[in-house]
């Protein structure tokens, strides 16, 4: 093909020997020429168009706009104008106008026809911020009619990713569309059986697998690709929704949630990815059924193991819970020990919230033997940053700090520089803990820059003059050696009142020797 287009710009005897292929080639794919290897590299560049804008469907009335939609058809020079993207631009009004689109939906998706509209259709309500004044009657109609697969869907296209070459992502925009109505409270009036009904058969279909073949680096990036365990995903909305109107949930959604946790393999941990997260969910609306099912949930009587990666994935993807850190301290730490994300955070908010089984006793050991406290450090400073954390949580961590610095053993301790962040913490106590880190430490410590900034905002005493110095000699960075010099150098000249101290004699020498008085 290369050469088929390259020709039409070569002399006729550079391309002899080719000129039976080049004849065969052009009656197949048209005569070369300079025009047309212009053409192609424009194409190269280009992307998606609809054949229609957004502002042209907005102008049309409802009923005209899918009838043009669904009678549009593809050109075959026009490759980049698709019906993908015509449903992209009906799926965006549609989101912005719920009411107008879904006053008739039933007529609509006859008239939309196409199941590549129809998906979009109802992927444009399922996003919508606010379903008020949709009938959610007809909504159902419609969505009874589309998953009969009433018709069958012809080709809009060359390729499957320019349209749906069958019904199942209108189907799967339905799931989506319920879930909607879940998280929503907008409701299923007298239809709510029926929303059950699609939902169960959804989880049900297992046969398809993610969306993500390659690279998907955790079970939950699948599973929220994959048709199953996204219907498995609004069971789990269509419950709290259940739950908020009844203050009850049907036992059938219980009975398949059983179901999904004798899945092994790749297919249990899929499904246990989008329940993990959930854990306090389930255990607002049905504790007994939790503690019932806990050993098959996150215990040994998982298949496969899979106890222990419903913790994980509880820990990496979902909230603090006292329950679970509370009941599964061995899984936290073997999450921890493992460094699975967010482990960590989570085993020091037990500390905090001094759950049964975190003494910072225990803590500190169990950190220092896999050399994480600087790592603890760091992320206690991260989580208590904010303006308004409790006093009281603020004091356990103050004693984590404190308690790390006796236990260490040469290890590295940089990361409580991150403790500089808490605004609660006693001025007083965090100049004296973060000058036995930098002496503990040789002075290096991370976020140096800001340490240096509150010692700075703290009156001059001799304890801040010795952060300051710790900082000037220990820090390895030139940059950020710089910041805290030129910060040092401002300390010393307010603290003339400490000039006898030797605190402040280490520090002007230590200036002096490096040029910067």
């Amino acid at each position: 093909m290369r050469i088929l287009d390259w020709s039409g710009l070569l002399p006729a005897e550079v391309t002899a020997d080719w000129s039976d292929v080049i004849a065969v080639l052009s009656g197949i794919y048209g005569e070369p020429s300079r025009a047309r290897l212009e053409r192609q590299k424009k194409v190269e560049i280009g992307t998606g168009q609809s054949p229609l804008s957004e502002d042209e469907i907005r102008a049309m009335p409802v009923e005209e706009a899918a009838r043009q939609i669904a009678s549009w058809r593809p050109d075959p020079n026009e490759w980049l104008v698709s019906a993908r993207e015509l449903g992209r631009t009906l799926e965006a009004v549609v989101k912005t106008d719920p009411a107008s689109w879904a006053s008739e939906p039933l007529k609509i998706v006859g008239l939309l026809h196409h199941p590549t509209y129809i998906h979009h259709y109802l992927r444009g309500l399922a996003t919508a911020d606010n379903l008020a004044g949709v009938p959610t009657d007809k909504l159902f109609d419609a969505i009874a009619l589309m998953r009969t697969r009433p018709w069958a869907a012809t080709p809009l296209g060359n390729a499957n990713f320019d349209f749906d070459a069958d019904w199942r992502g209108a189907e799967g925009a339905s799931v989506d569309l319920i879930k909607s109505l879940a998280d929503s409270d907008h409701g299923f009036a007298d239809r709510r059986d029926e929303a059950w009904s699609i939902l169960r058969t959804e989880v049900s279909r297992r046969e398809e697998p993610s969306g993500i073949v390659d690279g998907a680096r955790d079970p939950l990036e699948s599973a929220i690709n994959r048709p199953c365990t996204r219907a498995l995903e609004a069971v789990l909305s269509f419950m709290g929704h259940e739950f908020r109107a009844e203050q009850v949930v049907r036992p059938d959604a219980f009975g398949l949630l059983e179901s999904v946790l004798r899945l092994v393999d790749s297919d249990g941990a899929e499904h246990r990815a989008i329940i993990a997260p959930r854990i306090g969910f389930l255990r607002h609306i049905a504790p007994d059924w939790v503690d019932q099912h806990r050993a098959r949930l996150l215990g040994d009587a998982a298949p496969d193991g899979l106890g222990q990666l419903t913790v994980d994935l509880a820990l990496k993807w979902g909230q603090p819970n006292n329950w679970l850190l509370e009941q599964f301290v061995h899984q936290v730490k073997d999450a921890v020990r493992r460094e699975v994300d967010n482990a960590l955070e989570h085993y020091l908010i037990a500390i905090l919230r001094e759950i049964p089984g975190y003494k910072i006793s225990d803590a500190v050991g169990f950190l220092s033997s896999l050399n994480k406290l600087s790592a603890a450090g760091e992320a206690l400073g991260r989580l208590l940053r904010a303006d308004d954390a409790p006093a009281s949580v603020v004091t356990v961590a103050t004693e984590f700090w404190s308690q790390a610095l006796r236990a260490h053993r040469r290890e590295d301790l940089a990361g409580f520089g991150w403790f500089s962040e808490i605004s609660v913490l006693d001025d007083a106590a965090w100049a004296d803990l973060t000058l036995q880190t930098l002496t503990a430490n040789h002075g290096r410590i991370d976020w140096a820059h800001r340490v240096a900034e509150r010692a700075s905002s703290i009156p001059p005493t001799p304890v801040t003059l010795g952060i300051l110095n710790e900082l000037v000699r220990g820090l390895p960075d030139e940059w950020d050696r710089r910041q805290v010099a030129e910060t040092a150098v401002s300390v010393l000249n307010e603290a003339t009142a400490l000039s006898d101290t030797p605190e402040y004699q280490r520090l002007r020498t230590t200036l002096l020797e490096r040029g910067l008085l």
